[in-house]
């Protein structure tokens, strides 16, 4: 990218890019679209979904899942596999 997009003109971007796609891009998307990857939105916004929102689009993930659910969601998969889940 020769120069800094703005924040508005990356919005646009991603509008229109989501428009093409008819669907809010993936960060996959968005880094195989030239000439600009995801690397710019997340400098401008610090995140990815930060982007979306800022778009107006719905976001690709939900970050929002309280900690103690993932806590319980990893102990019942403990017991189910009978090991400690891993990465």
């Amino acid at each position: 990218m020769a120069s800094k997009l703005s924040a508005k003109e990356l919005l646009a971007e991603l509008l229109e890019f989501a428009e093409e796609l008819g669907t809010t891009p993936t960060r996959a998307q968005m880094d195989e679209r030239e000439p600009y990857s995801s690397t710019p939105y997340y400098t401008e916004f610090g995140s990815g979904n930060t982007a979306l929102e800022a778009a107006g689009l719905v976001t690709n993930h939900d970050n929002s899942i309280p900690k103690n659910e993932l806590i319980r969601a990893l102990q019942k998969l403990a017991d189910k596999s009978d090991r400690l889940p891993r990465f």
